[in-house]
C-alpha cells in the first residue's frame, strides 16, 4: 500500500469520488470506528442529521474499510448512526484500504476540520499517535497543520488531574482556564484555584491574578476571584495598598505608609 501518512486528509481521502466507486452497503454489517478520537458525537447534531436523512436521504457516501466479512467506519460515523436511527437498510459507501494508523489519522484530521473534537479528545488522539505508532511532534505538525508548540500545549492538558480534565470535557471550564491551571505547580493550590473557577465563574484574567497572588494559606477567604482581581488592579493603578472587605456590606480600605503618600494619593485622585 502506498505510504501516504503526513500529507493531510486529501492524500488519504480524495475530495472527488468517482460514481463507480460508490456502492450500497448493508448497514447491519457496518461497525463503528475502533480508532475514533471523538468520544461525544453530539446528540443535537445527530438529530439534525437524522431529520435531513429522513427527508433527503444520505447525500454524501461514508468511507469504510473491510474487516473480515464486515465493514468499519473510517469517515462518516455520524451519518451511519443517523441512518441506523432512520432504520435504513443500506447506506452509500466507498470501500478503501486503511491501516490502523491511517484510520486514526483520518479520524483526527476529519474531526479537526469540522471542529468536532474537544481539547481533551484532541490531546488523547495525539498521545495515541505518539505512543502506539511512534509519531514525533514534527509528524503530528505535518498531519494536522498546527505548529509543534500548539500540539505540545494541547498534550499538556493530559497532565491535569482527572477531575479538572472532566470539567474541561464538560465545558465547565474553558481551555484558557485549563492552561492557567497548568501553570500552577502546587497540586493543592491548583485545586484551590480550580474550585474558585467553578464557584465564581471568573474571567481568565482574574484566574491569572489569583494563581499568582493568592496561595493555599489564604483559601479561607470567601472573596470571589473577580473581587481579588479588582483589588490587584486598584493597587497597580493607584500605587497604594487597597483591600476590599467582603461581608454583608463591601468596604474599601486604603492603607498609606505616611502622610506624604496620603497627600500624593489625594492630589492624584483630584486630578482625575
Amino acid at each position: 500500500m502506498e505510504k501516504r501518512l503526513g500529507r493531510g486528509l486529501e492524500a488519504l481521502i480524495p475530495r472527488k469520488i468517482r460514481s463507480e466507486q460508490i456502492i450500497e452497503v448493508d448497514i447491519e454489517k457496518i461497525d463503528l470506528p475502533s480508532f475514533q478520537p471523538r468520544q461525544d458525537i453530539g446528540e443535537e447534531k445527530l438529530e439534525q442529521l437524522l431529520h435531513s436523512i429522513k427527508n433527503k436521504g444520505v447525500l454524501q457516501p461514508v468511507i469504510l474499510r473491510k474487516k473480515n466479512d464486515r465493514f468499519e467506519v473510517i469517515a462518516g460515523r455520524r451519518r451511519v448512526e443517523a441512518a441506523k436511527k432512520a432504520q435504513m437498510k443500506t447506506i452509500p459507501a466507498v470501500i478503501r484500504e486503511f491501516s490502523d494508523e491511517e484510520a486514526l489519522q483520518v479520524g483526527i484530521i476529519e474531526n479537526l476540520h469540522r471542529k468536532d473534537l474537544n481539547p481533551l479528545e484532541e490531546a488523547q488522539a495525539y498521545q495515541k499517535l505518539i505512543q502506539d505508532f511512534g509519531y514525533s511532534l514534527e509528524d503530528i505538525e505535518r498531519i494536522v497543520k498546527k505548529d509543534k508548540t500548539t500540539v505540545s500545549n494541547i498534550l499538556r492538558l493530559l497532565k491535569l488531574p482527572p477531575i479538572i480534565q472532566q470539567a474541561l470535557r464538560e465545558e465547565k471550564i474553558t481551555l484558557s482556564h485549563a492552561r492557567t491551571l497548568l501553570s500552577i505547580q502546587d497540586p493543592k493550590e491548583q485545586m484551590f484555584v480550580f474550585e474558585k473557577i467553578l464557584k465564581d465563574k471568573p474571567s481568565v484574567r482574574a484566574v491569572e491574578v489569583i494563581s499568582k497572588k493568592y496561595k493555599v494559606s489564604e483559601k479561607k477567604s470567601t472573596k470571589p476571584v473577580d473581587v481579588l482581581a479588582i483589588e490587584d488592579e486598584l493597587r497597580k493603578d493607584l500605587g497604594v495598598n487597597i483591600r476590599i472587605l467582603w461581608g454583608k456590606k463591601l468596604k474599601l480600605v486604603i492603607e498609606f505608609k505616611d502622610l506624604s503618600q496620603l497627600k500624593n494619593f489625594t492630589e492624584k485622585l483630584l486630578r482625575r
